[in-house]
């Protein structure tokens, strides 16, 4: 009788696995699941929703999914970067529970390795479509209702757009291309730069702005971006790129450079 009284007072339970530096993505995917009203959200990176200090972590799973479970990986390059992560994975794979896979928009399904079946059906925290569909499951696994069809549609589509932000903000922060100056010259009242940039992904990458910025022995600089660029580059392209710099109020001298930095900024283009 205890054993049955213990597991019948053990809530029904979504168990999201993934990464502290996922966090922006975990809490869009906690707000879409909170009106599904199902009793034990565990996530590790929320307050409220996390997991105890200097506990077991395959105890604690293995107590709060005992009855009706499931588990979400939600994979990512810092997932699998993280030792934390992985023995999550380990527990949950020993548990044998159901799960589900989804993937932040920058990770690719080519890249899923580890405990989790890369053959089992998996999609994008950013597919309106499939993430419509999973919460469609859930509801129907955890008898539930929650929102009307229609609200949670909307809520998805709220839900899509922040994702977007967020793979967006981390695409850009990303290191995906490198680049040097191949030549620099005085033309006409213009400074000509010819700039090479190579792109290290897999990826098209996509380059929003430059900035460069030139200073002289006399601490004059230059400073100028490039903005709204919108340049496509292919995986491994190598390309070299012409701009014509005004020096407008500036008193840089291009004869006494010192120095002559620059700043790209580019994304993934994912969408």
């Amino acid at each position: 009788m205890p054993e049955i009284e213990n597991q019948n007072s053990v809530p029904d339970t979504i168990f999201i696995s993934h990464a502290s530096n996922d966090r922006g993505y975990v809490k869009e995917l906690v707000n879409l699941l909170t009106p599904l009203n199902v009793p034990n959200i565990i996530c590790s990176s929320l307050h409220g929703y996390h997991i105890p200090n200097d506990v077991d972590i395959y105890e604690y799973l293995a107590q709060n999914l005992n009855r009706k479970g499931r588990v979400v990986f939600l994979l990512s390059k810092n997932y699998y970067d993280s030792a934390a992560c992985l023995n999550e994975m380990g527990a949950c794979w020993i548990l044998n529970k159901n799960y589900t896979t989804i993937l932040t928009p920058n990770f690719e399904f080519e890249e899923i390795t580890g405990a989790v079946n890369p053959n089992q059906m998996s999609f994008k925290i950013n597919d309106e479509d499939r993430l419509c569909e999973f919460i469609e499951d859930l509801k129907s696994e955890f008898n539930t209702t929650g929102l009307p069809t229609m609200q949670f549609a909307e809520l998805v589509k709220l839900t899509n757009q922040k994702v977007n932000q967020i793979a967006y903000d981390e695409g850009v922060k990303e290191k995906n291309a490198t680049f040097n100056i191949e030549s620099c010259r005085n033309k006409n009242g213009k400074l000509e730069v010819a700039l090479r940039v190579i792109n290290l992904t897999r990826d098209r990458i996509k380059i929003a702005s430059i900035i460069f910025d030139f200073k002289d022995d006399a601490q004059c600089t230059l400073l100028l971006e490039q903005k709204d660029l919108d340049i496509l580059l292919h995986k491994n392209e190598n390309r070299i790129f012409h701009f014509e710099l005004d020096y407008g109020d500036s008193n840089y001298n291009f004869y006494r450079s010192i120095s002559q930095d620059v700043e790209i900024r580019t994304y993934i283009d994912a969408f």
